[in-house]
């Protein structure tokens, strides 16, 4: 219990921090590529980074679930032909 406390309590602390960071540093951020540009907010920025992140690891994570799921799904399957090589 004393560890959910704590946990609590440090979740507590980093929003708080991260709070005060963004209200004191608004930040700029500008990408130039070609005809392609973008401007944002610093914190903005890095909310989308870390959305991207989170989704690509999403979409690794589906894609091997659905690379493996014949074993998962039909796993009688995978006994009968290791059966039948022997």
């Amino acid at each position: 219990m004393k560890r959910v406390y704590l946990l609590a309590v440090l979740a507590i602390v980093a929003a708080a921090a991260l709070g005060i960071a963004i209200a004191k540093h608004s930040g700029y951020v500008l990408i130039a590529y070609g005809g392609f540009r973008y401007q944002s907010g610093l914190w903005a920025a890095l909310g989308a980074l870390v959305g991207i992140i989170v989704l690509l690891l999403l979409l690794r994570y589906l894609v091997g679930l659905v690379l493996t799921s014949s074993g998962v799904v039909n796993p009688w399957s995978r006994r009968n032909r290791s059966r039948r090589t022997r």
